[in-house]
């Protein structure tokens, strides 16, 4: 018995360091942007550019490089600050009647509506984080309620690499349902991925997107 729980938790503690693991890249990822935007601008200015000018990929490098801690939590504040203003200036995609529709169509509450911003604490919806879980800043109704999707197909599944890469390339002007507003503020939707069921990306001139119900 000893042994099958020592294997039980030897499993356990694998999916811990992996998740540490995607999140430690996703921010590698984001900083390697702005430490190269930096390194431009100290170039053009004529300065030296530090000497930890790239991305430590020991994570015990964190512990002993004080560049490499304050170039991580630069892009922490980036992705934050994005992912907050993206929350602000998204629009709402369809009318109260096509967001009821959508809700039931996934299996949510009609008064499902999750904000960017939002704060609360909710239930987790599963033992089992398929989207490799979420960024410290992501308001935990958020990540709850697309592991609910996920969970149900509705959703495509994305790890923290990709919703990184989500926040910094999201469009401009997007409109999306309210009760996706956060998910499409934190990266979990984008119109480079396949959309959540029942709804369809639609991309207009001015170069905004927009989701709407199928057959819509």
């Amino acid at each position: 018995m000893s042994t099958v729980r020592a294997h039980i938790e030897q499993e356990v503690q694998k999916k811990f360091v992996l998740a540490a693991a995607r999140e430690e890249l996703a921010w590698q990822s984001a900083a390697t942007d702005v430490i190269s935007d930096v390194a431009k601008r100290m170039r053009l200015t004529g300065k030296q550019a530090p000497a930890c000018h790239s991305i430590c990929h020991p994570p015990w490098h964190a512990e002993r490089c004080p560049n490499h801690v304050k170039n991580q939590q630069l892009a922490e504040r980036v992705l934050l600050a994005k992912a907050t203003v993206a929350g602000k200036a998204i629009g709402v995609a369809f009318g109260s009647a096509d967001q009821s529709k959508f809700l039931k169509s996934v299996g949510l509450p009609a008064s499902s509506c999750i904000s960017s911003s939002s704060s609360s604490s909710s239930t987790i919806v599963s033992n089992v984080d398929i989207l490799g879980g979420k960024f410290a800043f992501c308001p935990q109704e958020v990540h709850d309620q697309m592991l609910m999707l996920a969970a149900r197909g509705h959703l495509q599944i994305t790890n923290t690499t990709q919703r990184a890469e989500h926040i910094r390339t999201a469009p401009l002007k997007v409109a999306v349902p309210e009760a996706l507003h956060g998910a499409m503020a934190w990266g979990y939707i984008n119109p480079s991925m396949r959309p959540p069921r029942g709804l369809q990306w639609k991309r207009f001139e001015s170069g905004s997107w927009k989701l709407y119900l199928l057959g819509g």
